[in-house]
């Protein structure tokens, strides 16, 4: 009996414990348990991310500056169109393209980022267990960063079109790879269309769309009217080269963040424009972006001219949605004293009854066993 009751002792009772219709706050105190075989089914297993994570950009802050802005695209270009002899790499003339293509590459990072977003927000979170807040927010952020990854991905390759089609299209003012008609020489009718490509600084556009030449501020005698006496200043990292977009992608935006490089440019601009038109505008600040000023465009751009990306995950409707009906864990102990004086004495209680039983029925079968046996005699007369 003592031997039953150690092993009773040293046994373990395991229990199911169901817990139904748990708030947020109790889950979290199971699941901080570690409680053996926990388990919550969801009611729903795939929640929309749009319900419950918020993503959004900070752009570079030349995409809601004044230079991707209608009023100084106007002015510049009305500064370009009033001079007979600006040079081609004026600033006055280069202005206006440079900056519509920035306003361009601005626009097609929003529209891209949009479109992204709105396939990530139909895009469902599939599990069939209730998560705790740091699993959420672990499978989130992967799910984040391949969000991010995919969406500079896209804007790259919409880049890549782009200039794939501005390289046999558009010209930046070289007339480079335009289409020459030739008349056949058998008087066909017909004719030949040859691509004349430009050569910049002993530099052919046709072997290398790395040909650049820099962008200056000229000097001029009156309104532009006549050839310009010099160059003011060459404009840093600001380039022409063979195509509008390539222009702006080999360049940088280092001017705009001085004002003893931009006020001279916007006195010009003024002085050359409408009157109606004439801007007041101030430079970029260095402590409002990541980029250094000398980071060409292409670079920021290989970004997604984004800045940095905020991100939201609310737990709280993650969990609204996964709904679990129950929570269910194994619970497992040590039996107490009670238990065990309960269990002996049943036992014993058992064995009294049983011994009642089996006693008498033994001690009579062994007086039977014991008893003489009597052989009768045969007594014959």
């Amino acid at each position: 009996m003592i031997i039953i009751g150690f092993y009773t002792g040293l046994s373990f009772h395991v229990q199911m414990i169901t817990v139904y219709e748990p708030s947020q706050s109790s889950f979290i105190d199971l699941y901080a348990k570690n409680l053996q075989s926990f388990k919550c089914p969801c009611r729903q297993i795939a929640i929309p991310y749009g319900s419950f994570i918020q993503v959004w950009p900070l752009f570079h802050p030349v995409c809601s500056s004044l230079f991707v802005s209608d009023e100084w695209r106007r002015a510049l270009f009305y500064a370009g169109q009033h001079g007979l002899f600006l040079s081609s790499t004026d600033f006055l003339v280069m202005g206006h393209t440079y900056f519509n293509t920035l306003k361009t590459l601005c626009t097609i990072a929003n529209v891209t980022i949009s479109n992204q977003l709105f396939i990530f927000n139909q895009t469902s979170f599939v599990s069939n267990q209730a998560l705790s807040y740091e699993e959420v927010l672990a499978r989130t952020q992967q799910i984040l960063t391949q969000f991010e990854s995919n969406t500079v991905a896209e804007f790259k390759r919409n880049i890549a079109i782009i200039r794939s089609l501005t390289t046999t299209t558009y010209t930046a003012g070289y007339d480079d790879v335009y289409w020459y008609n030739i008349p056949s020489m058998y008087d066909t009718g017909d004719s030949y269309f040859v691509p004349i490509p430009a050569i910049i600084e002993n530099c052919s556009c046709a072997l290398s769309d790395e040909c650049k030449n820099t962008i200056s501020l000229y000097n001029y005698t009156s309104y532009s009217t006549v050839y310009p006496l010099g160059i003011l200043f060459n404009i840093p990292n600001m380039y022409k080269s063979c195509f509008n977009m390539q222009s702006l992608l080999l360049s940088s935006l280092e001017c705009f963040f001085e004002r003893t490089c931009f006020d001279p440019i916007q006195e010009k601009i003024n002085a050359n424009t409408l009157y109606y038109l004439m801007i007041n505008g101030s430079v970029l600040l260095t402590n409002s972006t990541r980029f250094s000023p000398k980071t060409t465009v292409e670079e920021m751009i290989n970004e997604l001219m984004i800045e940095r990306w905020y991100e939201n995950v609310r737990y709280e409707e993650y969990y609204q949605q996964c709904a679990p009906e129950q929570c269910s864990y194994l619970l497992t102990f040590h039996n107490n004293a009670l238990y065990i004086v309960a269990i002996v004495i049943g036992l014993f209680g058992g064995l009294s009854v049983a011994l009642k039983i089996i006693v008498p029925i033994i001690v009579h079968w062994i007086r039977n066993r014991m008893r003489p046996q009597v052989t009768p005699t045969d007594v014959s007369g």
